[in-house]
């Protein structure tokens, strides 16, 4: 059963939690000093270039290439590639910063990628000690005059990283749930919350099913990916990126692969859950999607109490560390 697992969302272990944390760094995009698309990637990374390819080669490539983007309303379209996003799946984090950019001949509309995987840490000290450390990156590199620059601003920030993780607290908190909880835009009496669990309950049960029941783990292969845009829930991109994943990573199975993106300028979070293809990328050029708080979907009293269980439940275990299976 565990084999199962493993091949079906990428797991490949989790650090125990004395462990000194491993860090692999990248970027991926377009950059002054290329002519087109370049990628690097440190070595030993296990989910980053997959995690990368399906967000900027999959995703923004082939959604501009095929031109969906361009068929919006102009004031339907988000005009720059301009965010942070956090991936999740076992005790894997994945943190990066998305930023405007060109290539050596000034073509502008694709973005670069700094981003940062981290094994054996909980999403919060990775935004709170890595995500700082990518954004002077992006800006040493701005300038930089050859892919060689680039790389030995990585080196230096991994070094710098390390050092960072190792002297802060990793361990797990329920206050960034809490926090989410009490967050006003998911409306009165957490409404918002349940419409929420309500879609996953609807589209995507396997997610819930597996966190309550391991058991179910060998009764589907069918894994459905799913798209949500959720209220901000944070000052920063960070903040909410933080608050989110402390939710979710309780409320369903570690093995899940969650993808969270945070624009700066725009007050919303996406998330993917599931395995993204393109199609499940489109949001990243849009502003018309729907808040899934908004959307006015059926609630009865018995649904509503068994999420508040669910909810509970998850909160107690938001304060669980992860341990070594």
């Amino acid at each position: 059963m565990a084999d199962l697992i493993k091949s079906l969302f990428g797991r490949l272990g989790i650090n125990r939690a004395d462990s000194p944390p491993a860090v692999s760094l990248a970027v991926w995009g377009k950059h002054p000093s290329e002519g087109d698309h370049f990628s690097y990637v440190e070595p030993e990374a296990r989910r980053l270039p997959d995690v990368l390819r399906a967000i900027y080669t999959d995703g923004i490539q082939r959604n501009i290439d095929a031109g969906t983007w361009d068929e919006l309303a102009p004031e339907k379209r988000i005009a720059t590639f301009d965010q942070v996003f956090l991936s999740t799946a076992s005790s894997d984090v994945i943190v990066g910063r998305m930023c405007p950019s060109n290539d050596q001949v000034g073509r502008q509309r694709y973005p670069i990628i700094y981003a940062a995987e981290c094994r054996g840490i909980e999403p919060r000290p990775a935004l709170d000690r890595v995500l700082p450390e990518l954004e002077r990156v992006e800006s040493r590199c701005r300038a930089a005059h050859s892919v060689n620059v680039i790389k030995t601003a990585l080196a230096a920030a991994h070094d710098q990283v390390i050092s960072d993780l190792s002297a802060s607290d990793v361990s797990p908190t329920s206050s960034d749930f809490d926090q989410l909880l009490e967050c006003p835009d998911l409306g009165p009496n957490r409404q918002g919350l349940y419409r929420i669990l309500y879609r996953l309950s609807a589209e995507a049960p396997i997610y819930l099913s597996l966190a309550s029941d391991p058991a179910s783990r060998s009764r589907s292969i069918i894994l459905p990916t799913l798209h949500l845009r959720l209220p901000a829930c944070g000052n920063s991109p960070a903040q909410s990126l933080s608050r989110w994943s402390a939710f979710l990573c309780a409320l369903v199975d570690r093995a899940t692969p969650l993808l969270m993106f945070m624009p700066t300028n725009y007050p919303w979070l996406d998330l993917v859950i599931g395995p993204p293809a393109p199609e499940h990328m489109f949001f990243l050029g849009s502003t018309a999607e729907t808040l899934t708080t908004e959307i006015p979907y059926p609630l009865d009293e018995e649904f509503i109490r068994r999420m508040e269980q669910r909810v509970n439940e998850s909160r107690l275990a938001s304060t669980v560390p992860v341990s070594a299976p």
